[in-house]
């Protein structure tokens, strides 16, 4: 539908955000505040697409913290 975007560019745009952190705040910390699907999305970055990838799959609940390397 018009204005909604496409889940390509959603998973497009989650990727290319983390990039920019992986280039620009290596070896810092970083919180990132999110809602469950970018988690999906950037915590897939980090430790890979699991073979049984579902993407209706919740990977953290309200107010849990994912944490990453970036070293």
């Amino acid at each position: 539908s018009m204005g909604t975007e496409s889940f390509k560019d959603f998973i497009k745009r989650n990727c290319d955000f983390c990039d920019m952190i992986m280039e620009n705040y290596k070896d810092r910390n970083v919180l990132i505040v999110t809602h469950s699907a970018n988690a999906r999305v950037i915590n897939y970055y980090f430790n890979g697409k699991p073979k049984d990838y579902n993407f209706s799959k919740s990977v953290i609940r309200n107010c849990e913290l994912l944490t990453f390397e970036n070293s």
